[in-house]
């Protein structure tokens, strides 16, 4: 599963930037045969369309990773301990029935762009309706693996151990128990005082 997840983790990482930067020279190479060279070209429009798409749905896949899409966590504040827990395994189980049925429907939708071709190259439009399957099958994995952490937490039984019994500062020995020179005798006991001199010795 970690080697999986590493593949796709690679997969994600390299394709996205890839597809950004073809995006930006297409629509950087159309600029400059539109106004400079006053010969638009036929293709880059396309190429700059499709890769945009791929890149979005890549990207969707990444920020599920990271879980960086926009939620309301209002309910959460007044949740603590197995209840935060709870409501955590019931939205991440949620996300994976809607990615589920989305990817379901992004295949469908492929099966008909396929006999769809795009005007510019001639190709079969399912190649850019593939980006959605491809983005929503990486979402349905991320949020399982989410779910899986989720119900970890949930299910794990917590363990908590006394500071005292495991910090090795508490229990060091006080240094004026082990300083001698703590335990030597007051000079004002050894020293006699006025009146315990005999009356003999006075005189």
């Amino acid at each position: 599963m970690k080697k999986l997840l590493k593949l796709l983790n690679k997969f994600e990482d390299y394709l996205s930037p890839m597809f950004l930067v073809i995006m930006c020279l297409a629509v950087t190479i159309q600029i400059i045969g539109r106004v400079i060279v006053k010969k638009p070209l036929l293709y880059t429009e396309e190429i700059a369309r499709y890769s945009y798409v791929w890149c979005v749905y890549l990207v969707i896949a990444m920020g599920e990773k990271y879980q960086d899409h926009f939620s309301v966590d209002i309910f959460v504040w007044f949740l603590k301990g197995k209840a935060d827990l709870a409501l955590k395994v019931f939205e991440k189980a949620l996300g994976c029935v809607m990615f589920a049925m989305m990817l379901v429907w992004s295949i469908r939708f492929f099966r008909f762009e396929m006999i769809i071709e795009s005007p510019a190259f001639g190709i079969s439009m399912g190649v850019v309706a593939f980006s959605m399957c491809v983005g929503f099958f990486l979402c349905l994995v991320r949020r399982g693996v989410h779910l899986v952490n989720a119900l970890k937490a949930l299910f794990s039984k917590p363990t908590t151990v006394s500071p005292r019994a495991t910090d090795p500062a508490k229990e060091a020995v006080s240094p004026r128990a082990t300083d001698p020179a703590s335990e030597a005798v007051s000079p004002r006991e050894t020293i006699p005082t006025r009146e315990a001199i005999p009356a003999k010795e006075k005189e």
